[in-house]
């Protein structure tokens, strides 16, 4: 299995922090996000990275060099410009000839990544995409109605919704479906592949994931791990 690391785009929804640094590189814990990234793949023996970059690049290339701090070996993919969350797997289709496992470069957790490839070559998926599931309060009474007669009445209820974690795991075989040096995202490849006819399928991951989104999130989550 490849590994890519999406770190190119600008962070806009973290500024003014992304002003200062790329967003994999803003600081948990007192040390980045792309460096907790990198010790979860190594304990799991994954010593092979595609990082694409684009935003501020050359502060990853100071910092990480080609990966001698981890141990593990970096290939930079340079976005010319921004591509997307699978704009930049064009760019390095020819290099892959083995399933290629896509993450965002601002998510921590724990996903082992055999059994994701199990998954995925048990049913002989074109794409796997990492799930998760969570819950969305409405903060008003819920009516069901028929017929304008009110039968129902939820009070707040929840609604619980399953959403992508971020992650998917791709078959080389569809790789050529993505646009070489053009802006790309991970929804139009999924589509496409569903349109043609292709296997896509989810794969539940339950355990904790810390997903810096935004601005308040990040302040939740640096909040949270002072503690």
């Amino acid at each position: 299995m490849k590994i890519i690391i999406l770190a190119g785009g600008k962070g806009k929804r973290l500024r003014p922090y992304t002003l200062v640094l790329p967003k994999p590189l803003l600081p948990i814990d007192d040390e980045p996000i792309l460096d907790k990234i990198l010790k979860t793949l190594k304990n799991q023996k994954v010593t092979q990275i595609f990082l694409s970059v684009n935003y501020k690049s050359y502060l990853f290339k100071m910092i990480y060099g080609h990966g001698e701090k981890f141990g593990m070996n970096i290939e930079y993919i340079e976005e010319e410009k921004p591509l997307g969350t699978a704009g930049p797997i064009g760019l390095i289709r020819e290099k892959i000839s083995e399933n290629l496992f896509v993450t965002n470069g601002d998510l921590i957790c724990n996903l082992d990544l055999k059994r994701v490839e199990e998954f995925h070559n048990r049913n002989n998926c074109d794409i796997t995409v990492v799930t998760r599931g969570i819950e969305t309060p409405i903060n008003f009474g819920v009516l069901r109605m028929i017929e304008g007669k009110i039968v129902d009445w939820a009070e707040k209820p929840k609604i619980y919704s399953e959403i992508s974690a971020g992650m998917y795991l791709l078959n080389p075989r569809i790789l050529n479906e993505i646009p070489k040096n053009e802006f790309f995202n991970m929804p139009d490849l999924v589509k496409k592949i569903i349109e043609k006819g292709g296997k896509v399928k989810g794969f539940h991951y339950d355990g904790e994931v810390l997903d810096v989104s935004n601005l308040e999130e990040y302040k939740k989550i640096r909040r949270n791990n002072k503690r």
